[in-house]
């Protein structure tokens, strides 16, 4: 819907995981992007945004030792009882390249 109104292709690849706990969600898109490397063999992967698909992202690169990219690096909320603080955290320290979207967002790249 979004891409018609945009005019703009839809993406490639969907992970057609729907609502479900966090554990379950990760590992589903795990399982996709796995097979997506494999059949695409990408240079690197490229993560942002505070999602489970990011925290899944960053494990399969790791875990096969692929380039992985983390855009949003060192936003942080401070509240480590949001899901969304966890993956960035996790994802920052598995990526190999940070970018960090300000100089406050640089500071916990410096310190974690």
């Amino acid at each position: 819907m979004y891409f018609e109104e945009l005019g703009i292709p839809g993406p490639s690849y969907s992970f057609g995981v729907g609502t479900d706990s966090h554990g379950r969600q990760t590992a589903a898109i795990l399982e996709s992007i796995e097979g997506i490397i494999e059949t695409e063999a990408p240079d690197g992967v490229l993560l942002y945004v505070k999602a489970n698909s990011t925290l899944a992202g960053t494990i399969a690169a790791s875990k096969i030792e692929l380039l992985a990219t983390h855009v949003e690096a060192g936003l942080r909320s401070h509240n480590r009882d949001m899901p969304e603080e966890i993956i960035p955290v996790l994802t920052d320290h598995a990526s190999d390249l940070l970018f960090a979207p300000s100089d406050s967002a640089a500071e916990p790249l410096v310190s974690d």
